[in-house]
């Protein structure tokens, strides 16, 4: 299913735009295995990590507060190649520049596979 590649083709034109202006923009790649990605973490995660609330005054900084607003959108393609796997971008301020912010948050994921089912583009 190619819904999407348009779209994904368009983040891509407006990612290439913020680095053209200048604009707050970082690219990083995500590590590969689950171990690495938790490693030196300053939150325990998973099965028995605990739960329940965070409170505003335990955090740094809260990203889509209800003042600031959030937005979250998945667009999937069953073309690989308009992907670059386990890479994050972020655009704006990164968290160790907003302590105590209240910060708008946009969070855009893109799924992509060769062989992606119904059930896989429903989730």
């Amino acid at each position: 299913m190619d819904i999407f590649d348009a779209f994904i083709g368009k983040l891509a034109e407006y990612e290439s735009q913020l680095k053209a202006e200048g604009r707050q923009f970082a690219e990083f790649d995500c590590p590969v295995t689950v171990d690495e990605l938790k490693a030196g973490l300053p939150v325990s995660i998973g099965p028995g990590s605990g739960g329940g609330l965070i409170l505003r005054s335990d955090t740094y900084t809260e990203l889509g507060s209800p003042e600031a607003g959030s937005a979250a959108l998945l667009l999937w393609t069953d073309n690989p190649s308009l992907l670059q796997d386990g890479r994050v971008t972020l655009v704006g301020p990164d968290i160790p520049q907003s302590e105590d912010a209240d910060l708008p948050f946009g969070q855009v994921l893109l799924m992509g596979g060769r062989h992606l089912s119904e059930e896989e583009h429903e989730a």
